[in-house]
């Protein structure tokens, strides 16, 4: 069977390094028969040379739709850095200080009061477990979930297995190293939502399709 991304990843030392899984990233897009397959996963990996905060300003801008609201979930810090960004995308933002035994029943909780909330932005450093309730949680609301690698790293191997939606990592190296690694079903849905002053994440899914195989089917 051939290697798919998550594969490499698990192969990778340190896979959840943002540097590894970009170098991974690479290799995939230079070998096409990993491409196809990891294309079959219904997974994306997107490689951009951006900060932390402008890809957490991405993400959110993007994974947002229009008439959406943002439930944010992690310790005070990350909670103050998240709600900071919606403010400035004038993005109506539910802040929920919680540790990660009580996330997941705080996240149905919130979810259950406000239907306007489509989408929820926690921390890897909850683990597993709790990301995997988390997100459970989430999807009953049909919300997507986005998890931010900044503080503590959850195996990008592992996203698929754990329901994430959408997983951002960054390296903060000379030159800046971060990923996306999204579920195309999300990332279609993200078309049309980036606000001014956001990278447009739709649309660099968009620019990496040009190297694919045109006999592909386009699965969302």
């Amino acid at each position: 069977m051939k290697a798919t991304l998550f594969d490499q990843l698990r192969r990778t030392p340190e896979a959840s390094a943002a540097a590894n899984a970009a170098s991974v990233l690479s290799n995939l897009s230079a070998d096409k028969n990993l491409m196809e397959h990891f294309y079959l996963t219904g997974y994306e990996g997107l490689c951009l040379g951006l900060s932390h905060r402008e890809l957490t300003r991405s993400i959110i801008s993007s994974a947002v739709p229009m008439c959406g609201e943002i439930l944010v979930v992690g310790e005070n810090d990350e909670v103050e850095f998240w709600t900071a960004i919606c403010d400035e995308l004038r993005i109506a933002a539910t802040a929920v200080v919680a540790n990660g035994q009580d996330a997941a029943t705080a996240v149905s909780d919130v979810l259950k009061e406000d239907t306007c909330i489509s989408s929820v932005l926690c921390s890897a450093s909850y683990g597993e477990s709790a990301i995997k309730a988390l997100c459970d949680a989430a999807h009953k609301r049909r919300c997507s979930v986005i998890v931010d690698n900044a503080s503590s790293r959850v195996d990008l191997a592992k996203i698929e297995d754990l329901g994430i939606d959408f997983a951002i990592s960054t390296a903060e190296t000379e030159q800046p190293v971060s990923i996306i690694i999204a579920k195309r079903s999300r990332l279609v849905m993200t078309e049309g939502n980036a606000r001014q002053g956001a990278h447009d994440i739709y649309a660099v899914w968009q620019d990496s399709l040009s190297c694919r195989n045109p006999k592909w089917v386009p699965m969302a």
